[in-house]
């Protein structure tokens, strides 16, 4: 087998997912041209990983200059800006009939159930999913759908395999000077971000003990949030800092991995974070207030979905109001082990930590191209 193929993805999520498999793809005989919107997370991580992205604005742009590749492999972003949605799923539409066209999910979240995604007339060959949840939310947004649906478990999780938790941990603590305090890690998303934290800050200032709080705003938060947003997070983690015995560590990128191994929990309202920290067998919390989190989350899932399927699936501990949140951050901070021994079978049996989903996943690309 030889020849090119199309690798197209640019929110961090689905670009996290494609970029493995179009690594070990690149290592056999095809020619990976990476296809990236100018300015997208895509493009500034592939060239800070050496690779150089072809930047296009239009798929029409992309035929074009590539007519005839070997296949086509997209993922399913969300993101708010028509344009990005508009390029993956226009890839799909022009090139089907001319070569396979994959598409690789990156999460359970369900951007398949908005537009363009519910475009009837616009489907891949092939979707790639973690596992039967995945498959069945493929499933209930496509009933009319005729491809093949493969369960690989998710290629960017593959990382995780290797990594010492433990030490890794070790590392961030020394190097904030945390000693054994409590490490709770807040990680937010973009449309309610500065809401949610405020309300676990609100929890957090009644607690009259040792707590560190570690913050990790999404990378779009800074051009797709509202500034009435921005300025809610800028107000809580203030208001926290200046709380005797409380410690605010502001996360760079380099120290992720060391604060999700610190932490004895990950809050959020549907960050991929907590699915990395239910991966790592941890407590994972997801802040889904009916008037905030909640109502947001099935907006954006087009109201086709009740909750995250993190939930459903046990893997993640729900937190619907404030007094929710304050039972749950006791229990956490008791030490009892109480939420890990609820998750972890649920934890287990979703996410594979074997580091072969990469390799699962390029195995079916490369059958379905034959």
């Amino acid at each position: 087998m030889s020849g090119e193929i199309i690798v197209a993805c640019n929110i961090a999520g689905g670009f996290n997912n494609i970029f493995p498999v179009g690594k070990q793809l690149k290592k056999g005989d095809f020619r990976v041209v990476w296809v990236a919107e100018k300015k997208s997370y895509a493009e500034r991580a592939l060239l800070e990983a050496g690779e150089f992205p072809k930047v296009f604005e239009l798929a029409t742009e992309v035929v074009k200059t590539h007519p005839n590749p070997a296949a086509v492999i997209t993922g399913f972003s969300e993101d708010k800006k028509e344009s990005i949605r508009k390029l993956e799923w226009e890839l799909i539409r022009r090139y089907g009939g001319i070569c396979p066209t994959i598409m690789i999910q990156d999460s359970w979240e369900g951007h398949v159930f908005i537009p363009p995604w519910d475009d009837g007339r616009v489907r891949p060959d092939m979707v790639v999913v973690n596992d039967e949840i995945g498959a069945s939310i493929i499933r209930k947004a496509w009933p009319d759908f005729g491809g093949k649906i493969s369960v690989t478990g998710f290629p960017s999780l593959d990382i995780y395999k290797d990594v010492n938790f433990e030490q890794e941990a070790d590392i961030f603590r020394k190097k904030n000077g945390l000693g054994s305090i409590p490490v709770l890690f807040f990680a937010g998303t973009v449309s309610v971000a500065g809401e949610v934290i405020t309300e676990l800050v609100r929890v957090l200032s009644g607690i009259e003990e040792d707590v560190c709080l570690a913050v990790k705003p999404h990378p779009a938060m800074k051009e797709r949030s509202s500034e009435q947003q921005k300025e809610l997070w800028r107000e809580a983690v203030n208001v926290f800092s200046r709380k005797e015995r409380h410690v605010l560590v502001d996360v760079n990128n380099e120290e992720m991995m060391g604060t999700l191994s610190a932490a004895r929990a990950v809050f959020t309202d549907v960050s991929t974070l907590g699915w990395i920290k239910a991966l790592m067998r941890g407590i994972n919390v997801w802040m889904l207030y009916p008037e905030i989190g909640m109502a947001q989350y099935r907006k954006d899932v087009g109201f086709k979905m009740e909750e995250p399927p993190m939930i459903t699936a046990g893997c993640s501990v729900l937190a619907g109001n404030n007094r929710d949140l304050e039972a749950i951050i006791n229990l956490i901070l008791s030490g009892s082990g109480t939420l890990e021994k609820m998750l972890r079978p649920n934890q287990e049996k979703v996410f594979k930590l074997d580091g072969k989903n990469t390799e699962r996943a390029v195995n079916i690309i490369r059958n379905l191209i034959k």
